[in-house]
């Protein structure tokens, strides 16, 4: 699958990461606005343990915070979904630091995302119409989420670079009991190639 990202020292748009324009920068400080897809595995299910419940791509906008201190760097947002499919909000922060060794490049991090009611309901919940056999209807309250991530890159050429990465995410309170939740961490991984121009 080819993502397409366009940086400058401001603006970035990718396909994933959203639209981000930094309007305040001064020192190790940075301060953005931003509107950032969320995707979701519900959308379209093909698992019977699903089957009829489908959540769709929507669209959050809010505000963020970028603070780096040595190889380390601290990242905070506050968004809310403005494509009127849930209308929640969530509060994200994550210590990242970065580790070289050679060409290898290393970036690792822990986080927690805070999901207010109304998100956590849309993810994990079960409406009334969805309810099957095994599976009751459910309402999920506001809830954290802690995760870990990283991102290793190894350039191969002087415009490529090999990626992977992957993120672990523990379910928790009204999230891990969810009908539609069978196991308490949520993990992801990927590889590619990345071409700079």
């Amino acid at each position: 699958m080819p993502l397409v990202t366009y940086q400058t020292d401001r603006f970035s748009v990718g396909v994933l990461e959203g639209a981000s324009f930094h309007f305040f920068q001064q020192d190790d400080l940075s301060l953005n606005i931003r509107a950032v897809p969320r995707y979701t595995t519900l959308d379209g299910p093909d698992s019977d343990e699903l089957k009829g419940i489908d959540r769709k791509a929507t669209l959050d906008v809010g505000i963020g915070l970028d603070y780096t201190f040595g190889s380390a760097y601290l990242s905070a947002k506050a968004v809310a979904e403005v494509t009127g499919e849930h209308d929640g909000f969530e509060l994200d922060i994550k210590i990242w630091r970065t580790s070289d060794f050679g060409d290898l490049s290393i970036v690792y991090g822990l986080g927690a995302s805070w999901q207010s009611e109304d998100l956590s309901d849309y993810r994990f919940g079960v409406r009334t119409t969805e309810v099957l056999d095994g599976r009751p209807a459910y309402s999920a309250d506001a809830t954290v989420i802690p995760y870990a991530e990283f991102l290793a890159e190894y350039p191969i050429s002087d415009s490529w670079k090999v990626l992977a990465g992957g993120q672990l995410t523990i379910l928790t309170g009204d999230v891990k009991q969810s009908p539609i939740v069978d196991s308490k961490e949520s993990f992801g991984i990927f590889g590619g190639l990345m071409r700079e121009f």
